[in-house]
């Protein structure tokens, strides 16, 4: 294929392929610095450096236990397709009946 191409041809067949290889290389390295960069964020404000002290608890209640739930969407041989909110920890069972057999 190179055979068939003039010497200007393949010189700027050849700059573009240079071209490409430092559009790569600059891409890959703004990427890694990126990501050093968020690393030392992350680790420049770890929990220990949180001053708590200006932090009001009074509207806080703290024996209050948050109650989790998940969402089910429904569907198939029963009588009502739909999504139902259900405690954590809940079983398929529990989704079925709670939009209803319809067996």
């Amino acid at each position: 294929m190179l055979e068939n191409l003039t010497k200007t041809q393949k010189i700027i067949f050849g700059i573009i392929i240079i071209f490409m290889i430092f559009v790569i290389i600059y891409y890959i390295y703004s990427t890694l610095n990126n990501i050093e960069y968020e690393t030392d964020i992350i680790s420049n404000n770890s929990i220990s450096d949180i001053d708590d002290s200006d932090i009001e608890y009074d509207s806080i209640d703290k024996n209050v236990t948050e109650t989790k739930e998940i969402l089910v969407h429904v569907s198939g041989c029963v009588k009502e397709e739909k999504i139902v909110s259900l405690p954590d920890g809940s079983r398929i069972n529990d989704a079925i009946e709670a939009v209803g057999r319809t067996y």
